[in-house]
C-alpha cells in the first residue's frame, strides 16, 4: 500500500492556519527539511517550526536533517516529538551505528537518504537496520527540481535488497513527484511518496490530495 509524505518546505506560511487541518485530514506523515545553508546552499525550516506544528498534528512527524555535525541536533529534536529522524551519511560525524542506537533508545524512528550521485552500496552495511530508506531523485536543496532518471535504479536496487533480505525499512522518493513521475516510481518500488510542489501548486489542497492519490492508486491496481 502506498503511503503519502507533505513536505512542509514548501506549503505556504501565510496560509497554513488555515491549509494544517486539511493537511493533517490527508497525509500519513509530515516531511520536515532542515537546512543550513552548508551542507545545501539553501536555508530551510528549524526546530522551532517542528515544535509549533506538534499540537496541531495528529499525524507522525520525519525530521530531513540536510545539516553538517548533523548528530549534534538529535537530542533537541528527540525532544520535540519527531517519530522520524533522517541523515545523509556523509553529514555524520560520529559512526553511524551510534547515532542510530541513539535514535533507538528514545524511540525515534531512523533513516538514511541516498543522493542521485550515490548508490546502494553508500548505505548497504546499514540497510538490514534501517527504519526508512529516503531515495532523493533530485540533489538536495530546493523544490520543484526536475527528476534524475538515473536515480531510479537506486530505488529499483532498495527495493530489491528488501525482497531478498526481508528487510524492515520503507523505501519513501523525494523529490520530482508529480504526474509525470509517478508511474515511474511505484514501477520502481516505492512505498511512501514524499509530496511538495505538485500537491501545493494546487489551491485547493482538498482537491490536490483527492487527485495525487487517485492516480497513484490506479498505477497500482
Amino acid at each position: 500500500m502506498m503511503t503519502f509524505s507533505t513536505s512542509m518546505m514548501v506549503a505556504n506560511p501565510f496560509r497554513l492556519e488555515s491549509d494544517i487541518q486539511t493537511i493533517d485530514t490527508h497525509t500519513d506523515m509530515y516531511h520536515i527539511d532542515i537546512m543550513d545553508g552548508h551542507y545545501v546552499p539553501n536555508i530551510a525550516q528549524s526546530l522551532d517550526f517542528v515544535s509549533q506544528l506538534k499540537p496541531y498534528s495528529t499525524k507522525p512527524i520525519e525530521v530531513h536533517l540536510m545539516v553538517e555535525k548533523a548528530e549534534k541536533y538529535i537530542d533537541q529534536f528527540i525532544e520535540s516529538g519527531v517519530h522520524t529522524l533522517v541523515f545523509h551519511p556523509e553529514t555524520l560525524a560520529s559512526p553511524i551505528s551510534d547515532v542510530r542506537a541513539r535514535c533507538a533508545r528514545h524511540g525515534v524512528r531512523f533513516g538514511l537518504a541516498i543522493n542521485p550521485d550515490q548508490s546502494i552500496e553508500d548505505i548497504k552495511p546499514y540497510l538490514s537496520h534501517l527504519d526508512v530508506v529516503t531515495v532523493m531523485m533530485v540533489y538536495p536543496g530546493f523544490a520543484g527540481q526536475a527528476m534524475v532518471e538515473d536515480a531510479l535504479s537506486t530505488i529499483e536496487a532498495v527495493a530489491e535488497y528488501k525482497r531478498s533480505h526481508r528487510a524492515p525499512y520503507t523505501i519513501e522518493i523525494d523529490g520530482s513527484n508529480n504526474f509525470d513521475t509517478f508511474k515511474h516510481y511505484v514501477r520502481a518500488g516505492a512505498e511512501r511518496l514524499i509530496l511538495g510542489s505538485g500537491l501545493f501548486k494546487y489551491e485547493n489542497l482538498e482537491a490536490g490530495y483527492t487527485a495525487i492519490k487517485s492516480h497513484v492508486e490506479a498505477l497500482i491496481r
